[in-house]
């Protein structure tokens, strides 16, 4: 259920089932190497490339899309990279995922609203956004380690990337 493009003539979708697509002038499903729902995709180049979804599932594109360790089991709903060696995933139950350029670790977050989308600014400053449990919009200002209170905005509904 996301999309992201590398230039106009490259980019990639992923959704329900584990479904891959490419787009290279036209849209072809490709191998997916997982049946969990996908639901997002973030690419730093043309071969290189992320996508998360259910049950914690992340898979990294290098020409091929395969499986990598995931820390969390939880639903992961959203993704973003500064660089190919820095990035961050958002999930159910607030779980946030940092990536080092090795390895996908937890990062504790204080609250446990679903987050389903983040935007970094650098290695130590971004934005989540997402749903307390009454499906009230919020966004989470990260800074080194979610030292900022969420804002809550009311009546706005769930916020997604």
């Amino acid at each position: 259920m996301g999309v992201d493009f590398v230039s106009e003539n490259d980019g990639w979708a992923v959704g329900e089932g584990g479904a891959i697509v490419h787009y290279d002038g036209s849209w072809h499903a490709v191998a997916s190497p997982t049946s969990a729902y996908l639901w997002a995709v973030e690419f730093t180049g043309a071969n290189d490339g992320w996508a998360v979804g259910g049950g914690g599932t992340i898979l990294r594109y290098d020409g091929v899309w395969k499986k990598v360790a995931s820390p969390t089991s939880s639903n992961l709903l959203g993704i973003c990279f500064l660089n190919a060696r820095d990035g961050w995933a958002v999930g159910r139950d607030g779980v946030t995922l940092h990536y080092d350029g090795a390895t996908w670790t937890v990062v504790k977050a204080p609250y446990g609203d679903t987050l389903c989308g983040a935007a970094f600014v650098s290695p130590y400053e971004g934005w989540a956004v997402g749903y307390d449990a009454s499906y009230r919009g919020v966004v989470y200002h990260y800074l080194d380690n979610y030292s900022v209170e969420p804002t809550s905005l009311g009546a706005i509904k769930a916020l997604y990337r």
